[in-house]
């Protein structure tokens, strides 16, 4: 849910109605809004904070030199930083001021949630950075903490770090069909598991790409519904993330939920939809 683009007023009857309608688990970051988005979201839940789970994440940067940031991708790999972040640090130093910064942002006494931000396996990996996580949860800072994985199949590897909690994964018909031997790596985990993407960033609503999947459902509406409800029950999933635009997308978010799991010559037809379309990739 997108609250900090909005209006104050708009995005406090986004949260009730969510509230209202029973969801209990917010995802944010420290970079989204430059921490805009943290405040928003502890403003706005007020006295019903306590009705809610709260993860965010951290690790991207506003700043940094270039050599450095240079250094970071030679060593780690490194992606194109989302939103408006120019770099990332998982060491545990700037994790550590993250984290506090986070804290202090969502109002609470410890972070319910806290996340690596879509970290390089080897900069996750590092054997500080979980030791150094493991203390601040020691300490009280964090209550569990995981990590938001930039693609599905990092998944697996990163869940199996000492003290991971959960893991974060794009979650839906382009990345994960249900008989895949990544969804059965990601059924056998014992940690957390939250998926998002569930529309894979809008591109299986594109037409062109994946002509079959919309000649099978031609209304949006129709698609939409469909491919959340996949991403819900038809993937290894302990919950999904869903974005919202409006009111009126919550509430038709909602009322797929209640629909249920698809039917089977339903998740049948989606997965043979899929099959040789140009759009199809092996991961997000």
């Amino acid at each position: 849910m997108s609250v900090a683009k909005r209006s104050r007023a708009d995005a406090q009857r986004l949260i009730d109605a969510a509230l209202d309608a029973g969801i209990n688990y917010f995802d944010t970051a420290d970079i989204y809004g430059r921490g805009e988005s943290e405040r928003l979201i502890a403003s706005l839940l007020g006295h019903r904070a306590d009705e809610v789970t709260v993860a965010t994440k951290a690790g991207h940067t506003h700043g940094g030199s270039l050599r450095l940031k240079e250094l970071v991708g030679r060593v780690f790999g490194r992606r194109k930083a989302g939103h408006d972040a120019t770099g990332e640090d998982y060491m545990p130093r700037y994790i550590e001021r993250a984290a506090r910064g986070c804290l202090q942002r969502l109002n609470r006494e410890a972070l319910q949630v806290f996340q690596l931000h879509s970290p390089p396996p080897p900069a996750a990996q590092h054997e500080a950075v979980a030791a150094h996580l493991d203390h601040l949860q020691s300490q009280g800072l964090l209550e569990r903490w995981g990590v938001s994985c930039f693609r599905s199949h990092e998944a697996p590897e990163l869940a199996c770090l000492a003290g991971c909690a959960l893991v974060q994964f794009p979650a839906n018909l382009r990345v994960l069909d249900g008989r895949s031997e990544l969804a059965g790596r990601l059924e056998a985990l014992t940690v957390g598991r939250v998926g998002r993407q569930p529309y894979a960033h809008g591109r299986l609503f594109d037409a062109q790409a994946f002509p079959a999947l919309a000649a099978l459902f031609p209304e949006r509406a129709a698609l939409a519904d469909a491919l959340l409800r996949y991403s819900l029950f038809h993937t290894p999933t302990d919950t999904v993330l869903v974005g919202t635009g409006s009111l009126e997308h919550l509430l038709a978010n909602v009322a797929a939920v209640e629909r249920g799991p698809l039917a089977a010559d339903v998740q049948a037809a989606l997965r043979a939809a899929m099959t040789d379309q140009s759009g199809r990739c092996d991961d997000d």
